[in-house]
């Protein structure tokens, strides 16, 4: 649920936010029509991770749409939200339980898990420090090891190249041994043939 964009503010990397449809009521067609009357209005929630409510819940204002525009942009074509880091379901440190209460709080990547400050802690239940120091480590060795991650994907590669390189190269070679020059003796022999069965026509 966390967004970017070139009118975000310093912080908002750290957000999540969802962009949700709901409906306003309508005052003055409420009072002109004699009842209650309703409009379709889409609505921005925006939490922080480890906070249990919302730091702001209202109506999609103009800001918002800039501010957050990949959430914004995949909301309207009814796309998910992009998520920023690994998905804290995917993270093989934690239960399938304690995921569902960390998202609970706004926390749905490991990355959201690092970031909760000392003051919301509380609010992710027994053992939250020693978690979070785990999801800091833990995103600390991947970056320490995405070099050399990248390395063996460069190898990978190559390798590949090479494998394609030879098969080609085996290729050519089976064509090429397909229509190769007839020996001495086969080239002697076609040449001489044609020239003893021209004689013998001639003779009879």
């Amino acid at each position: 649920m966390q967004n970017g964009s070139a009118g975000a503010r310093p912080g908002d990397e750290k957000l999540l936010v969802l962009f949700k449809p709901g409906s306003l009521e309508n005052k003055a067609k409420s009072l002109e029509a004699g009842a209650p009357q309703f409009d379709d209005v889409d609505f921005i929630v925006i939490m922080a991770p480890g906070e249990k409510d919302p730091i702001f819940e209202g109506k999609v204002r103009e800001t918002d749409k800039s501010r957050f525009s990949k959430a914004w942009d995949a909301y309207k074509q009814k796309r998910e939200t992009p998520v920023n880091g690994m998905p804290i379901e995917q993270w093989p440190l934690i239960s399938a339980a304690r995921v569902s209460e960390l998202k609970a709080v706004g926390v749905p990547t490991v990355e959201a898990l690092a970031n909760v400050t000392d003051e919301r802690l509380r609010n992710l239940g027994m053992g939250a420090r020693d978690l979070r120091q785990k999801a800091i480590d833990f995103l600390a060795a991947a970056k320490s090891s995405a070099p050399l991650a990248q390395m063996r994907e460069e190898i990978e590669s190559i390798k590949l190249l090479l494998k394609q390189k030879d098969e080609a190269i085996a290729a050519l070679q089976a064509e090429v041994a397909k229509k190769k020059e007839p020996s001495l003796e086969e080239a002697y022999t076609a040449a001489i043939e044609p020239k003893k069965t021209k004689g013998k026509k001639a003779e009879v």
